[in-house]
């Protein structure tokens, strides 16, 4: 499925929280490596390093979390989602750059 629909079908509640979270302190980084995405965020005191792999169309290839909610469709990707989004429209490869321009 590509990242577009992902956002499209995610829960709404779901949806709501990420568009908060990414605009939080928690929510660290995100980066473009190339072959994947890495995010680097602050859940429950603890941190985590989720992951989004997209191939050359943007169709998600996988995605994981380690937060309690293991590798469903959680906050930490929901928002990871959003932030891609915006990285590739800005054609940038770190996020908090795509959201200054």
């Amino acid at each position: 499925m590509k990242l577009q629909e992902y956002i499209n079908h995610v829960n709404p509640e779901i949806f709501k929280e990420a568009k908060t979270y990414i605009k939080s302190k928690d929510f660290m980084s995100l980066k473009d490596f190339g072959e994947y995405y890495e995010a680097f965020v602050v859940y429950e005191d603890n941190v985590l390093f989720p992951e989004v792999i997209l191939d050359q169309n943007h169709e998600v290839q996988k995605y994981s979390c380690n937060c309690r909610n293991k590798n469903t469709l959680c906050v930490h990707i929901a928002a990871m989602f959003l932030g891609i989004e915006k990285m590739l429209q800005n054609h940038c490869f770190d996020y908090h750059e795509a959201v200054k321009n």
